[in-house]
């Protein structure tokens, strides 16, 4: 399933409260283009568009408990895996605001990888 992590960097258009921290200067394009490349490391690879990234990850979905769930559940996932069977994250650049780490037909695999992006950006900018 498709899973959408946005992580913000300045305040909305609501009211803030003390306990909002919000950073006055947003990490750039390239610092965060370096985070992904080290946080990655050997893992994938990334194709770096001016307002989308595209991280490819190494092998292809899996959904590692179809052979033990014999449910319908387990079968639509099967069917997800080999309709979409690279593993992909999406991230989205909407600067200086926010970014969107977006994940579709992900095996759990790319999920975690998602999520472990997301709060390394998270606690490096200390940010939520």
């Amino acid at each position: 399933m498709g899973h959408d992590r946005i992580v913000r960097f300045r305040r909305s258009a609501g009211r803030a409260t003390r306990k909002d921290v919000w950073l006055k200067t947003p990490p750039s394009p390239r610092l965060l283009q370096l985070a992904l490349q080290d946080f990655l490391g050997g893992a994938g690879t990334v194709d770096f568009g001016s307002r989308c990234w595209v991280v490819t990850l190494q092998g292809t979905n899996t959904f590692p408990l179809h052979r033990v769930l014999r449910s319908s559940s387990a079968k639509n996932r099967q069917r997800a895996q080999t309709e979409t069977p690279e593993r992909l994250i999406e991230v989205f650049l909407d600067l200086p605001g926010s970014i969107t780490v977006t994940t579709r037909f992900a095996d759990e695999f790319t999920g975690v990888v998602a999520d472990g992006y997301v709060a390394l950006v998270k606690r490096t900018w200390r940010t939520r």
